[in-house]
């Protein structure tokens, strides 16, 4: 009886050479890598391993973190650059100040109020247009070049956005910064699709929800360090603000170094590029073991199906019934981080806590700061209950608690207006417990929950169609919210309320549970039921 080959020991690589000979390949098979009798271990294959671990480090320290930096650092110095506007304008339009601080009427060369808002209102909304755009080519990029060369490439765009943000002071031109801003959304569309989508393929099922919540935890931790970054004392100012919207160029820079260090997703070198030999390798890789036989043989079953049928298009994501369902709940998810009102806060925030809460403009700026501290401990939290208490469940707390605080916040905000100036903390708190509920689910679960409901044919577009509505969803608010405020004042957050009432509806009758369970498992639910 001649005696197996030598399989590789645990962290080795296997050679080309040796998963091609047939003698090898079937000895992996039969015994299923380092468990008994052709069973996979879990255990073996679920571990954070280094490999995995820095993959993951690198895409959200370079592409997660690039699309939160972008995210927050608009909102500390926006009155120093609001008054930047005003300059360049007067030197335009010939105004001529008398020097005299006590004349507050509009004179001839000035701009207005509403025009300087307006104003304002497409420099912070254009990062969502460029959001959209990125969005809707994430699915061709993703689907052509795969997750991996997709967040490499658009590195270029960081670059580009943050030197032109920078330069435009120097320019003296608010045009180049609105357009800067178009740019770097573009790269945050792509980010918000691709870094998510890589997680997600790289990780083991039970490490699954983890991977794909640290996208929103680094997002968290990058809006929190633009923020205290953005304090006038710092780099807030006339002087240093264009130094705080170049520093998005760093961890550009960092990735370009780093990300080709780390492997490309197996599911897309197998499912997408008919590379078995390559997916078997980086999986190997990736769980530091040769026992990989069950996450093969679960994509090789995905891959037998998906060479069965044509390829997907953005059209059939819609038009198939077996799509139909998935794709609905991928839209309503978006539109439920959205519309709850969380970018309202996020982008308005020191805003809100000025003219609505009525405190000093500089204790509004840490009251957003403590905000932001908030944001990344329950993130941090969210990471490690997720693949505990599953999808759904944190989903539906976070909903939950922003409804309490929606109307909590709009009944302060009328006490305010009446000068019960105790209201005030109760404004405050609802905010900070708004933005507690927010992480503990919605912050992230929408992001990566389509990689997770559709099979790896239709995973680009409905992550593209996800993205895409997310980034809509956050224009629309970003452009609406100041001039709704101006005209129904503190019962803004009431329209959020409502929103969130019908999320938390949907969502209980639903969005399945999606914990532990293999994406040919989710998928085959939604199969099943287009045949029944």
């Amino acid at each position: 009886m001649n005696s197996l080959p030598a399989i590789p020991g645990n962290g080795d690589i296997i050679s080309e050479n040796s998963i091609s000979d047939p003698q090898t390949h079937n000895a992996l098979i039969s015994r299923g890598g380092d468990g008994e009798n052709g069973h996979s271990n879990k255990d073996a294959t679920g571990r954070l391993t280094w490999p995995l671990l820095f993959a993951a480090i690198v895409v959200t320290l370079g592409s997660s973190f690039q699309f939160g930096w972008n995210t927050g650092v608009i909102n500390s110095p926006g009155k120093v650059i609001q008054e930047w506007y005003r300059e360049i304008y007067r030197k335009r339009h010939g105004y001529n100040f008398s020097g005299d601080p006590n004349v507050t009427t509009l004179a001839p060369g000035d701009i207005d109020k509403n025009m300087l808002d307006a104003l304002w209102s497409v420099t912070v909304s254009m990062f969502a247009v460029g959001g959209m755009i990125g969005g809707i080519t994430t699915g061709f990029w993703t689907d052509k070049f795969g997750s991996k060369k997709t967040l490499l490439s658009i590195n270029a765009l960081a670059i580009l956005g943050g030197a032109l943000e920078f330069s435009s002071r120097y320019l003296h031109s608010y045009e180049v910064l609105i357009f800067g801003r178009l740019i770097i959304g573009i790269n945050s569309g792509l980010v918000s699709g691709a870094a998510p989508l890589y997680l997600t393929e790289i990780a083991p099922v039970n490490l699954r929800g983890e991977l794909g919540s640290s996208h929103q935890f680094v997002v968290t931790i990058a809006i929190l360090l633009s923020q205290i970054l953005g304090l006038p004392m710092i780099l807030g100012n006339a002087e240093y603000w264009p130094v705080l919207f170049a520093l998005t160029i760093v961890p550009a820079v960092g990735q370009l170094v780093l990300l080709p260090t780390c492997p490309e997703s197996p599911r897309y070198l197998l499912l997408t590029r008919q590379q078995a030999t390559k997916a078997q390798n980086v999986l190997v890789r990736l769980r530091q073991t040769v026992n990989v036989h069950g996450e093969m043989e679960e994509m090789k079953r995905e891959n037998d199906r998906l060479l069965a049928k044509d390829k997907v298009s953005f059209v059939d994501v819609f038009k198939k019934r077996y799509y139909r369902m998935p794709i609905i709940i991928t839209i309503v998810m978006m539109l439920s981080q959205q519309l709850s009102g969380i970018n309202a806060v996020f982008y308005y925030s020191t805003r809100v806590f000025e003219e609505g809460a009525g405190i000093s403009p500089e204790a509004a700026v840490y009251a957003t700061i403590g905000v932001g501290v908030a944001n990344v401990i329950m993130s941090l939290v969210s990471v490690l209950l997720i693949d505990k208490l599953g999808r759904r469940t944190l989903h539906l707390l976070g909903l939950s608690g922003m409804e309490i605080c929606t109307i909590v916040l709009t009944i302060s905000l009328v006490l305010l207006g009446k000068g019960m100036s105790w209201a005030t903390w109760i404004c405050i708190l609802a905010v900070f417990f708004f933005v507690v509920s927010f992480a503990t689910g919605p912050g992230s679960i929408p992001w990566f929950i389509a990689g997770e409901l559709f099979d790896q044919a239709a995973r680009p577009m409905g992550m593209t169609v996800g993205v895409v509505t997310n980034w809509a969803a956050n224009f629309l608010v970003g452009l609406c919210f100041p001039l709704l405020q101006n005209v129904i004042d503190e019962y803004i957050f009431l329209i959020f309320s409502a929103f969130l009432l019908v999320f938390i509806i949907f969502t209980w009758q639903c969005v399945p549970e999606t914990k532990n369970r293999t994406v040919e498992d989710i998928t085959a639910k939604y199969r099943r039921k287009s045949i029944g």
